[in-house]
């Protein structure tokens, strides 16, 4: 998938039994960053999003599927999906991050060495790669570059509910949707 071209791409990639999980993804620009965004259909809430280089491992009610982000094609899993519980805190990363909720306000605010970011909502999970830490709220997803300091909106309209990142992707579910968006590290 080339993201650097704003051309809406749809792909629908149809499945008998034998063959991998179905899924419905398009590829299109949000309107306040120049990164595309894939949106892939699963079965169910995914769970267990994992990232390695350019492939997303996760599970949904049909159980283990890999997503080739680049190509938005998806492919059973021989894995065990064992259940893993949402980052809530942001607590066990390789950058200390500590999530508060002030007052009694709909929205947290999360400490990132020291510095606070205001998030929109409350924080349902929580991942790092050590140089940047992706944030699912309630009303929005966010990536904070922390050697940048800067906070960058990734989701169009929505929260997210599990988070993941990994090499130059950041993958968010919402409901029984996944997001993917290329964000470089260098961006």
């Amino acid at each position: 998938m080339n993201t650097s071209r704003w051309l809406p791409l749809l792909l629908v990639l149809a499945c008998s039994d034998d063959a991998p999980a179905p899924v419905s993804a398009s590829a299109s620009a949000p309107a306040d960053s120049r990164e595309a965004e894939l949106v892939a259909a699963t079965e169910g809430d995914p769970t267990y999003l994992r990232i390695d280089g350019d492939v997303l491992l996760y599970c949904d009610l049909r159980g283990g599927h890999t997503l080739e982000l680049e190509e938005a094609r998806v492919a059973s899993l021989d894995e065990a999906c064992a259940p893993v519980d949402p980052n809530v805190a942001c607590a066990g990363l390789a950058v200390e991050a500590v999530v508060r909720s002030p007052g009694t306000g709909p929205d947290d605010v999360v400490d990132v060495a020291g510095k606070p970011y205001s998030m929109q909502g409350k924080v349902r999970d929580c991942v790092s790669d050590g140089s940047r830490l992706a944030i699912a709220t309630t009303s929005v997803v966010v990536l904070i570059d922390l050697e940048k300091q800067q906070l960058m909106k990734l989701s169009r309209k929505d929260g997210g509910d599990r988070v993941a990142i990994g090499g130059d992707w950041v993958v968010w579910s919402s409901g029984s949707a996944l997001h993917a968006r290329q964000v470089p590290a260098s961006e």
